[in-house]
């Protein structure tokens, strides 16, 4: 409810909350923020660039964004918050989901990755962690038919996690 909220106000101002926005909307964050999160005044200056200049949409949005009630939105809330305001086909969140994970850019992701997005998210402990990424791999493994999979290409993970519901339901919980 609260992301369409957001979605609406932003399609006031024709922005479309997609791949590109996102990547966009990070350019941003990191040229306005010179610290590690962003209070209302600075996200509102992030807002801005991105189109959208109206004070009170940015102060609802920045509200729904800060997750943890501390009055300022990281980089992981801000990119959680856009990928749960997307509304678009599949293919282009699994894709978003991908680049935002592949923290080094090397175009795979590793486990280390994958366990910091769990650790990331807060939503889930820090006890069972290392079993849900030993997990996800393990089905990958099986699904691809790789062996002893460390790390996955886009490709793959596309294919594997269109097709596995418990990992898609694990990456959606996440970003959700």
């Amino acid at each position: 409810m609260k992301y369409e909220l957001m979605r609406n106000n932003l399609r006031h101002y024709g922005i479309e909350v997609n791949q590109t926005f996102i990547l966009k909307a990070r350019k941003a964050y990191r040229r306005v923020c010179n610290h590690n999160s962003a209070d209302l005044n600075q996200f509102t200056a992030i807002m801005r660039r991105l189109g959208c200049p109206d004070v009170y949409s940015n102060e609802r949005i920045f509200q729904c964004f800060d997750e943890d009630g501390s009055g300022r939105i990281d980089s992981e809330e801000f990119c959680i918050g856009l990928i749960a305001a997307m509304d678009t086909p599949l293919k282009d969140k699994l894709l978003t989901y991908f680049f935002l994970v592949d923290s080094n850019g090397d175009g795979m992701l590793d486990q280390e990755e994958v366990e910091d997005m769990l650790v990331t998210s807060g939503k889930y402990e820090a006890d069972d962690i290392k079993g849900i990424v030993d997990g996800i791999f393990k089905e990958l493994e099986r699904d691809e038919g790789f062996p002893a999979m460390q790390s996955i290409a886009l490709e793959e993970f596309m294919s594997a996690v269109s097709r596995n519901q418990r990992i898609l339901g694990i990456f959606e919980h996440c970003f959700a």
